[in-house]
């Protein structure tokens, strides 16, 4: 295999899945990262090799589908993900999660970038150069990499969120993989249902500032969130296809 493609067991603990004992979008995430943090590291760009540099990683766009059976409880998945080549300023990366069978259950792809750990811009990242080559293959060929834009369809509801500390990162931002817990909470949408879903990131949410998310179905019938912080400026957008 080649060294650009990373693969993991990962054991679904009880923190990781629902009450009926399915893997939460949050957990999907979190392994995610967790593997692609670990194959950041090993090809020469990981946290600690950007920080160097004074950059950061942050994503801006996330997409999933559920190719096969949600994993559940006390299953051992395994867990594929490599690197595409850089775009102009993107850093595309896609994952995979095989079940205890072998089955492929789950695949994803993010958009990764480079920003000035001082100033939070986005950089171009020249700097950042990966040990090895690029992997072609991929389950997104026209993938979004951009802002849902989500409208709504009828009823609008409204719930209210603070950050917390556990929902930070390194970065000193929320997490990612937080803001699927944060929907997941308001109780609309049922993991079982899932069929996939993407998250646009548009603003970094901080400690203590309290959030206004939006719950909403649109002309897909999909179960649609925007966040907003308390400038009513957007701070990310969730769709889940069920």
């Amino acid at each position: 295999m080649s060294k650009m493609i990373y693969d993991k067991d990962f054991f679904i603990h009880t923190s990781f899945v629902d009450r009926y004992d399915y893997l939460r979008p949050f957990a999907i995430w979190e392994l995610f990262q967790a593997t692609a943090g670990k194959h950041a590291d090993l090809i020469g760009v990981g946290f600690d090799d950007v920080v160097k540099l004074n950059l950061l990683w942050i994503v801006q766009y996330q997409e999933f589908k559920v190719v096969g059976n949600m994993p559940k409880y006390g299953q051992t998945v395994h867990i594929k993900t490599w690197p595409h080549e850089k775009n102009r300023l993107e850093f595309p990366r896609e994952y995979e999660i095989y079940d205890g069978d072998g089955n492929l259950s789950i695949t994803a792809i993010s958009s990764w970038f480079i920003v000035d750990k001082d100033s939070h811009r986005i950089v171009r990242g020249d700097e950042v150069k990966f040990n090895g080559e690029f992997e072609d293959f991929t389950h997104y060929p026209n993938y979004r990499r951009k802002k849902l834009n989500l409208e709504p369809v009828g009823d609008v509801k409204k719930f209210n969120y603070k950050v917390l500390l556990t929902d930070l990162d390194h970065n000193g931002h929320t997490n990612n993989a937080k803001y699927f817990d944060m929907v997941y909470n308001m109780g609309m949408t049922q993991i079982k249902d899932i069929k996939g879903g993407a998250i646009s990131f548009i603003k970094e949410a901080l400690v203590n500032e309290n959030l206004t998310i939006e719950y909403f179905k649109n002309s897909d019938n999909f179960d649609c969130y925007k966040g907003f912080n308390e400038n009513n400026e957007a701070v990310f957008e969730i769709i889940l296809e069920v």
